[in-house]
């Protein structure tokens, strides 16, 4: 069983899982257990979302804030990476088609709904489907490294240069 111990706990959110980790652990008892996907590759196995990137740094500059700010201090994170974190090429490549090639500030793969204590960055993801994620964003202007259209809840698919797509074999 999963028992939420983290300051952003995204795994037991994606789960349906209470954050509270009492109301986690007396659900123990009467829950089913039920299988996920795990995502491998590199000798590494993730069970909710591997990013690199913006998204990366941000959370290991959050890192300094979680004990006193708790899950503020993820976009804070992401505000103070993202004025330093630099641009790279990148090459992706989905069940064989290329589904992202050129400047990238954030990639990420998974199969869970929200990294850094509920931001959205896979909103269709489902634990248990057999399907992997990946986004990738380019970036147009300094704004965009800000997370804005995540934090002001706005439909990544209205921005042409976030990328969402769907695989089972991911290069």
């Amino acid at each position: 069983g999963l028992v939420p111990l983290g300051t952003g706990n995204d795994l037991a959110r994606g789960a349906g899982l209470p954050l509270d980790p009492l109301a986690a652990a007396e659900g123990l008892t009467r829950w089913p257990t039920r299988p996920i996907d795990l995502l491998a590759g590199n000798d590494r196995v993730v069970v909710n979302v591997v990013h690199l990137g913006l998204g990366a740094h941000a959370a290991e500059t959050a890192s300094r804030w979680k004990a006193r700010l708790g899950t503020l201090a993820y976009p804070l994170g992401a505000v103070v990476a993202g004025t330093w974190v630099s641009p790279w090429e990148l090459r992706v490549t989905v069940d064989g088609r290329v589904v992202h090639e050129g400047t990238t500030v954030l990639a990420g793969v998974g199969n869970g709904r929200t990294i850094g204590g509920g931001t959205r960055m896979f909103p269709r993801a489902v634990l248990d489907d057999g399907i992997a994620l990946t986004r990738t964003r380019g970036i147009i202007d300094y704004t965009d490294m800000l997370w804005l259209p995540e934090v002001l809840d706005l439909r990544p698919e209205r921005f042409r240069w976030v990328m969402i797509d769907e695989s089972q074999d991911l290069n």
